[in-house]
């Protein structure tokens, strides 16, 4: 099936055509400055910034350090951060496994944002421990969904992003399932 685009939901690329249309008509197509004002007044400019597709922005991974610890890890583009609030973890696929509470580094940046108040933040990385609480010693796999939020400095935000990891486990005890989250 082709894919139809809405063109009302685009303007800029509305005005771009129309802009297109005129320029020979009033005689600006060769004109250089005048041009360049158009462009920039629509939006456009030389040096429209960039922004790192997610997984080069925030680069995840995860490791288990014992039989009730796996940690969590990002390593953070230079210049952008990922929100202590926005993290979430869980388990899937295993009634039988579940997750602790994380535990955060101490510290991080104070950032007032725009949309979310007050807010701790981390740059260049992060690492996240998540404890491991197992009802039944003999599982020796778990499945992990991680899900954050970050932002480029230059004030571009992405969309909360999930991230799976499947993992092997140590041999380990079993505890019992009141104490599980």
């Amino acid at each position: 099936m082709p894919v139809r685009y809405q063109h009302a939901s685009c303007p800029r690329a509305l005005a771009l055509g129309a802009l297109l249309i005129a320029l020979p008509a009033a005689g600006l197509a060769e004109g250089g400055t005048t041009v360049a004002s158009l462009w920039q007044a629509l939006g456009f400019s030389k040096s429209e910034q960039t922004f790192l597709e997610p997984d080069k922005a925030f680069v995840f991974s995860a490791d288990v350090i014992d039989a009730g610890t796996v940690v969590a890890r990002w390593q953070i583009a230079k210049d952008y951060y990922l929100y202590r609030d926005k993290f979430s973890f869980r388990v899937l696929d295993d009634a039988k496994v579940k997750l602790g509470e994380p535990v955060f580094p101490p510290g991080g940046a104070v950032k007032q944002d725009e949309y979310f108040g007050v807010m701790v933040v981390y740059f260049d990385h992060v690492d996240v421990a998540l404890p491991i609480i197992r009802q039944d010693p003999a599982i020796k796999r778990v499945k992990i969904e991680a899900t954050y939020q970050g932002c480029a400095e230059a004030g571009f935000c992405y969309s909360p992003m999930n991230k799976t990891v499947e993992l092997d486990l140590p041999p380990g005890d079993a505890v019992a399932p009141a104490a599980a989250k």
